[in-house]
């Protein structure tokens, strides 16, 4: 019989794919050393929310805990780990600067409709649902590259060490993080109604995260193909 986190990865297991390929169109990029600037200034963007959307979660959860025992059980995780996740946002900014995109353009430039969708669903589910369905979110965004590949995209591309801080800290922490989480959901006391939930949200997030990673090549491309119109 299949565990509570089994099946959640489960899920993601079939969109990983989707995943892979979407994230691929950045990391495989034959004009990487362009395209990850904007690719940094995407997972800053979505980073940036990760602190006070899970300290949301973490009181949506708290507010329902009196009479729903799994979201007692998460309000804690959630409040735990919304301290670990600040600052986060900070290591990508200064990735950013070693790219040479000043923190005032991070600020000022508008994330897109994908990220937003992204992080504003979280909310939605949250307050308007259920706190549970943030674990999918969580699930599906601690999944970075190995140390291994970071350390060829260093070589191979010949941009600075430094601007890839931020994927190294989280390959290094995601490891120790999904265990804690998964030893989590297989504690909670989930039913086949909070099963649906997080499939439901896993779907969801993995796709607009897909989507949010495919902008920024087509976006490159789009650019690139009108300077080369105008020339």
């Amino acid at each position: 019989m299949q565990t509570h986190s089994q099946r959640l990865r489960q899920k993601i297991g079939l969109m990983a794919p989707r995943m892979r390929q979407a994230a691929g169109k950045v990391w495989n990029h034959p004009n990487f050393r362009e395209v990850f600037p904007e690719f940094m200034f995407t997972i800053h963007s979505i980073i940036r929310a990760t602190h006070p959307s899970m300290k949301a979660a973490a009181a949506c959860a708290q507010a329902r805990g009196a009479n729903d025992p799994v979201a007692a059980a998460i309000a804690g995780y959630f409040f735990e780990h919304a301290d670990e996740e600040k600052g986060h946002d900070e290591w990508a900014l200064a990735d950013l600067q070693v790219l040479g995109m000043p923190a005032e353009e991070v600020h000022r430039r508008i994330p897109s409709t994908a990220v937003a969708s992204l992080v504003g669903s979280q909310y939605y589910w949250m307050n308007h649902f259920h706190p549970v369905a943030y674990l999918s979110y969580i699930a599906v965004s601690e999944a970075p590259p190995s140390i291994e590949y970071l350390e060829e995209k260093v070589r191979t591309s010949g941009l600075p060490r430094d601007a890839f801080r931020t994927w190294f800290f989280h390959a290094q922490l995601d490891h120790g993080h999904v265990r804690e989480f998964d030893e989590l959901v297989d504690s909670l006391p989930l039913n086949e109604w909070h099963h649906s939930i997080l499939g439901m949200n896993v779907f969801y997030s993995a796709e607009m995260q897909a989507r949010a990673f495919e902008e920024v090549a087509e976006e490159f491309e789009s650019s690139q193909a009108k300077m080369a119109h105008r020339s």
